[in-house]
């Protein structure tokens, strides 16, 4: 197995930074910040005291404790963000954003992650780190997981 790709707390409050500089360039500030559980946690309640937005949670996970909750509750907001900490294999991501297009079609929904594979078919709005086919089989491992 290749080493592990290391996402340190000091490069998570980077990537927040940099995400946070990305959304208010694009002039696309939400409504609400969406964190899946378990990895977009962390990053969307940083997003939310940066941006000073709302934040919900939606445990939406298609690989770990596969859950995917209801969606309701988002129907009243029309710009939504998404985060979750990596695009993998963007089969979370392009299963979310179908299913919240069912139950609010007329939202403006975007996504940022800290982490974006670039062998998926999903590629999200806003991304910090970018790993490319060479790297892609290398896990990447976040600081809430170290000794999990």
């Amino acid at each position: 197995m290749s080493e592990k790709i290391i996402v340190s707390y000091e490069n998570v409050v980077s990537a927040v930074d940099h995400i946070t500089n990305q959304i208010i360039e694009s002039g696309n500030i939400p409504d609400v910040i969406v964190g899946l559980t378990r990895g977009g946690l962390i990053p969307a309640v940083m997003l939310s005291h940066r941006l000073k937005l709302p934040m919900k949670t939606i445990q939406w996970s298609t690989r770990d404790y596969p859950l995917k909750e209801s969606l309701d509750e988002l129907r009243i907001y029309r710009k939504i963000l998404i985060v979750d900490d990596i695009c993998d294999s963007g089969v979370t991501l392009n299963g979310l954003l179908y299913d919240l297009n069912v139950v609010a079609p007329i939202t403006k929904v975007e996504t940022a992650v800290i982490a974006l594979k670039h062998t998926q078919s999903y590629h999200p709005n806003y991304h910090w780190m970018s790993i490319y086919p060479h790297d892609c089989d290398r896990w990447v491992e976040f600081f809430w997981e170290f000794n999990a």
